[in-house]
């Protein structure tokens, strides 16, 4: 679970990261990033990393977990689709 907390709040870091550093990102973009930060999944493991919470696993919150990765995997198709097509890879 450590880990997965640490990913999760690196990702925030780096959201916060994307905005300051990318002004005119487009609207959608700012959506999915802005609903994958403020998700309740992310809040919450942002509360127990301060508070150590206790439980090694994501048992008591399937739901929010799954809602994460929902978020997660609409910014990787909204990339696959709009960005990727584009980039030099």
């Amino acid at each position: 679970m450590d880990d997965i907390c640490r990913v999760i709040l690196k990702n925030n870091e780096l959201i916060k990261s994307i905005y300051i550093k990318m002004q005119f990102l487009d609207s959608d973009v700012v959506s999915i990033l802005s609903k994958i930060e403020d998700s309740t999944f992310s809040q919450h493991i942002q509360y127990f990393t301060e508070t150590r919470y206790i439980n090694n696993t994501f048992e008591a919150f399937p739901n929010l977990y799954y809602s994460y990765m929902q978020l997660v995997k609409e910014l990787e198709e909204y990339y696959n689709s709009k960005i990727k097509p584009y980039s030099l890879e």
